[in-house]
């Protein structure tokens, strides 16, 4: 399996499609079986990338939890100081 990265973010809507175009162009003859995006799940990012063909394939959940020390020295340490 041959891959590639390339980086597409924030760029002006008119420029978007060429731009992915491009590049998926210039990976095929690279011999890229595939092209990966990574946004926020229900973003405008997902949309538009679903809309040029993209699907999702699974969703990565990150979580995070606050350390009780931590919490409790931003209140003013165990004794409420």
């Amino acid at each position: 399996m041959s891959e590639s990265q390339a980086a597409v973010a924030q760029q002006l809507p008119d420029f978007v499609d060429l731009e992915v175009a491009r590049r998926l162009h210039e990976a095929a003859l690279a011999g890229c079986e595939y092209a990966v995006v990574s946004t926020q799940p229900g973003s405008g990012s997902q949309s538009n990338m679903e809309r040029r063909g993209f699907r999702v394939a699974y969703t990565n959940v990150v979580m995070m939890r606050e350390s009780p020390e931590i919490a409790t020295a931003a209140q003013g340490g165990a004794n409420g100081h």
